[in-house]
């Protein structure tokens, strides 16, 4: 409508009718007022047109049990994922942050030839060592356990001398 006129007052018995012209937009604006300007904490939704603002929603915000998996911009928002939760059978081997997961790795089980030396944590696994065999020469004073190691005692000749 560039180059038409518009009333700038109406039509009246004591005058004639006076008119301004339109005014033409630039390029940063649209019909009604300047778009919208979406903050630090907002990302465009949608883009101003020639009939239409700026749309801004505001930046997710990732909970205490979510890490960001997308950083946020101007015109898409911040991803977030929830932490792992290790399961019964795991530990956790890296500790959960803000962008990044927590890592979880499956528990050492110690066999039925081994005892546990240090028990399972929430942050630290299970280690085992296997169990003492005593020698030909030994005899078992104390049975092997899942959580105590067997002890041996060497055998004594019959004239009182140990046997190694």
């Amino acid at each position: 409508m560039h180059g038409h006129r518009v009333p700038d007052q109406g039509l009246g018995t004591h005058h004639d009718r006076v008119c301004a012209s339109h005014e033409v937009c630039a390029a940063d604006q649209w019909e009604s007022k300047a778009p919208t300007t979406c903050t630090a904490t907002q990302w465009q939704t949608v883009a101003a047109g020639t009939h239409n603002d700026r749309e801004c929603k505001e930046h997710t915000v990732c909970t205490g049990t979510e890490y960001q998996t997308k950083a946020s911009g101007t015109h898409h928002d911040r991803v977030c994922a929830s932490h792992e939760v290790c399961a019964a059978d795991q530990w956790e081997s890296k500790a959960s942050g803000t962008h990044h997961d927590r890592e979880c790795t499956a528990m050492t089980v110690c066999t039925a030839t081994q005892w546990e030396t240090k028990a399972l944590a929430l942050t630290s696994d299970r280690e085992c060592q296997a169990h003492t065999t005593c020698s030909a020469t030994q005899w078992e004073t104390k049975a092997s356990g899942t959580h105590h190691d067997r002890t041996c005692q060497a055998h004594m000749a019959s004239s009182g001398v140990r046997l190694s």
